[in-house]
């Protein structure tokens, strides 16, 4: 299996919109994707076989960062590529002397909430009726890991 880690840009941002599509019930907009790879916000890209099978998105702010999108193809769960995206993203944050990362995730999401818990993150709080749901809003969990 011929694996690849790089970094996103806006030739990447079809197949990165389809991914988050396949992803998520409510995926961000192709426009999204545009408005941050336009603005230099920084994309994490795993491939395999050439395809994007995992993605994350973050940005940092001084001493901080925060994972705003993080996505593995439904075919491609359960091969350690969110760990990899993980990892990957630790080391770039390190370099740039970032002291804590940020995240979240829905409430009802607890395969990835075991996946941030065991790569380092602790839950620190919540937000009330923070993302959309078929019947309503859902509460999302604020996920902190100290880097240094």
């Amino acid at each position: 299996m011929t694996i690849s880690v790089r970094s996103g840009g806006l030739g990447d941002i079809e197949e990165m919109y389809a991914l988050d599509c396949a992803s998520f019930e409510f995926p961000w907009t192709l426009n999204d994707f545009k408005s941050v790879l336009l603005s230099g916000t920084p994309v994490i890209l795993i491939e395999e076989k050439g395809k994007i099978v995992a993605q994350c998105v973050y940005r940092t702010v001084l001493d901080e960062a925060e994972i705003l999108t993080l996505a593995v193809a439904p075919d491609a769960r359960g091969k350690g590529y969110a760990r990899l995206l993980l990892e990957e993203l630790d080391a770039i944050l390190f370099a740039l002397g970032v002291r804590y990362l940020f995240l979240e995730v829905r409430v009802s999401n607890t395969r990835a909430r075991h996946v941030y818990s065991s790569a380092g993150f602790e839950e620190i709080g919540f937000r009330k009726r923070y993302y959309l749901t078929r019947d309503g809003r859902e509460d999302a969990v604020v996920m902190q890991k100290a880097l240094m």
